[in-house]
C-alpha cells in the first residue's frame, strides 16, 4: 500500500477500490478477508438497525409515560385550583 500510494499519490481507499474494480473485470473469486468483512458488516448492520430500533421503542415508552404522568399531575392540580376558588 505505502509504495502504490507514494507512486500514485492516492489514499489506500482508492487503491482498495482499484482492487475491487479489477476483480469484477476480471471475474475473480472474492478473497477471505473480503468475505468475513462483508459478513461482519451485514451482522453490525443487523445489529446496529435494531439497537436503534430498542432506542426508539424504550423513548417511545418513556414518552408515553410521562405524557400520562403529565395529565395524572394537570387534573390533580386543576381539583386543587377548582376547589380551592370555589
Amino acid at each position: 500500500y505505502r509504495e502504490l500510494s507514494k507512486k500514485y499519490g492516492v489514499s489506500r481507499t482508492t487503491i482498495n477500490k482499484w482492487v475491487l474494480v479489477h476483480q469484477g473485470i476480471h471475474d475473480l473469486p472474492r478473497s477471505h478477508k473480503q468475505i468475513s468483512y462483508d459478513l461482519q458488516q451485514k451482522t453490525l448492520g443487523k445489529k446496529s438497525k435494531q439497537i436503534i430500533k430498542s432506542c426508539w421503542r424504550r423513548y417511545a415508552a418513556w414518552l408515553c409515560a410521562w405524557r400520562i404522568c403529565a395529565i395524572k399531575y394537570f387534573i390533580i392540580i386543576a381539583k386543587f385550583v377548582f376547589l380551592t376558588h370555589s
